[in-house]
């Protein structure tokens, strides 16, 4: 999960291969669906997106996310009148709603060929709250993860600025030992 995040800055498909390792090992983590789902959509993969976000329960604390990224799938896939059946299944669960979710399905109508109907929905998503993210549980362990081996990293090149080349490798030895894949 932490090397899925950190390459996901840099290599979104090295991110996806581990991201598939995760979602093999934790298949009922929705924070996990929901980032492999964001990743795959993010690379033009929106019918392997779609299938991962079926999967979320409609009455789950992330179905508003997984709303908001099934109707911009159907959307990438060139299936505006799907996204907007997205939408007015999301309607019957209020927490799946989001200005988001709106402004995503009236893109869609207006890729529909529908301008009254995109209007309406624009003018639907200011009623709307923003989308809250869907919680990482395993978050605060990243930074954590992060923040542990750049303070090493850090103290490491002090050292070597110092001309403490001996004391600067054996740090960077030990940090090498905690996070091998760095």
């Amino acid at each position: 999960w932490y090397t899925a995040m950190i390459l996901e800055q840099t290599d979104l498909a090295a991110a996806v291969a581990q991201l598939e390792r995760v979602f093999a090992l934790a298949p009922d983590a929705l924070h996990v669906r929901l980032k492999l789902a964001a990743t795959k959509l993010a690379l033009g993969d929106s019918v392997v997106a779609e299938e991962l976000l079926r999967d979320v329960p409609s009455e789950s604390a992330a179905a508003a996310d997984s709303m908001l990224q099934r109707v911009r799938a159907a959307r990438l896939r060139n299936a505006p009148l799907e996204a907007l059946k997205i939408l007015d299944n999301a309607r019957k669960f209020k927490s799946s709603l989001s200005s988001d979710l709106y402004q995503e399905a009236a893109v869609a109508a207006l890729q529909a060929g529908q301008p009254n109907v995109a209007a309406s929905l624009r003018a639907e998503s200011l009623q709307q709250p923003p989308l809250q993210p869907f919680p990482d549980p395993w978050l605060a362990a990243l930074r954590a993860f992060d923040v542990s081996g750049g303070g090493d990293s850090t103290t490491a090149e002090q050292l070597r600025g110092q001309g403490r080349l001996s004391e600067a490798a054996t740090r960077l030895a030990a940090l090498a030992r905690r996070f091998p894949d760095r």
